[in-house]
């Protein structure tokens, strides 16, 4: 019998090649992280209609927790499933080390 449960796992990762590849999903639809297009059918879109980014990463809006991330990789297999709140922090730093 295979025990598997969905958890944070904390990897090193360009950042910047993650937003150019993150589609940030609301309920139905979703948007590109890269060019801000929205209205993206997030079930079965693989390439940002407006920009053309192949997307790697999938993030949610609604609640982050254990069975909204089996609903997102049901739902997307084909993608990395990302905390929202953890890449916006990531980002943030990102962003405020460019400032100084």
């Amino acid at each position: 019998m295979v025990n598997e449960a969905y958890i944070r796992v904390w990897q090193k990762i360009d950042i910047e090649l993650m937003k150019k590849h993150m589609i940030i999903s609301g309920d139905p639809a979703g948007d590109c992280s890269n060019c801000r297009e929205i209205g993206i059918n997030i079930s079965n879109t693989k390439i940002c209609p407006n920009c053309g980014v192949e997307f790697k990463y999938m993030a949610t809006r609604l609640q982050n927790n254990p069975s909204q991330a089996a609903r997102m990789a049901a739902k997307r297999s084909d993608l990395i499933m990302v905390d929202l709140s953890d890449y916006k922090e990531a980002l943030a730093r990102e962003n405020a080390k460019k400032i100084f």
